[in-house]
Order: structure tokens, then C-alpha cells, then sequence
């Protein structure tokens, strides 16, 4: 019955589980909207009309987030190397930031991934990739 609303999964016997997959998968989302609107915003007080916009932004994202088992193998792992920078990546963030103030969009989105890339390399983890933000985003306790 659940496979006419799409392909079912098994997770796990422990119920919560599902709730749990569901609302990060919703999380996922969010931030990948919030990314694209923010893109949106930028390209058009450029005069780049949001569905031009769209039409490079689509399969950029889609090369990006061929990226995403990489990261989490390196989570998993506890690998950091291999990807870009944080050093680097914070950096050029800046460029990012000044771009989207001279343009009069929201830089929130911005400014946080920026300082959770600052506080990983403030903690000595520089030369480490994005995979490393997850000691940011969510500490060890």
C-alpha cells in the first residue's frame, strides 16, 4: 500500500527512527531551498531573471550535491582531507558575503556556514574539509 506514494523503506524497528530520517531529509531541504533563494535574490538585482537564474542553478546544485556521500563518508570516518580547505573556503566566503551586502541580500545564511567554518579552523582544523563542520553543527558530548 505505502508504494503508491513512493518507494518504501525499511529503517529500522525502532519507530522514532522514521520521525527522526524524515524531519532531518526536511532539514536537508530547507537548507537547499534557502541556498537557492538566496542565489535567486543575488542574480536578480543583477537584472538575471529568476527562472534564467534557474536554469544554470539546477545543474550546478545537482554537480554539488554529488558531493554529499563524500562528506559523509569523511563523517563517518572521522577523514577530513581530500575536499577543499576550510581555510581556504572561509576565505572566500568573504567575497560570497560582500557580494550578497552589496547586493542588499540577507547574508545570515552566509554568515553562518562562515563562522562555522571560522571555528574550525580557530580550532587547529584548517587544512580539514566540509566534513569537519559537523563538530560545529552538532559537538560530541
Amino acid at each position: 500500500m505505502l508504494a503508491r506514494f513512493g518507494a518504501p523503506r525499511f529503517v529500522g524497528d525502532d519507530p522514532g527512527r522514521a520521525a527522526l530520517l524524515d524531519l532531518a531529509l526536511l532539514t536537508g531541504m530547507c537548507g537547499l531551498f534557502a541556498g537557492a533563494l538566496q542565489a535567486i535574490a543575488m542574480a536578480r538585482h543583477g537584472g538575471v531573471a529568476a527562472e534564467e537564474f534557474a536554469g544554470l542553478l539546477v545543474p550546478w546544485l545537482h554537480a554539488m550535491n554529488g558531493l554529499v556521500p563524500a562528506i559523509a563518508t569523511s563523517v563517518d570516518t572521522r577523514r577530513f582531507e581530500g575536499g577543499s580547505s576550510l581555510a581556504m573556503q572561509v576565505l572566500a566566503l568573504d567575497n560570497l558575503i560582500e557580494a550578497s551586502r552589496e547586493s542588499g541580500t540577507d547574508t545570515t545564511l552566509l554568515t553562518t556556514m562562515q563562522g562555522w567554518m571560522r571555528a574550525c579552523v580557530d580550532a587547529g582544523h584548517g587544512a580539514d574539509d566540509l566534513g569537519r563542520l559537523i563538530d560545529v553543527i552538532r559537538p560530541v558530548s
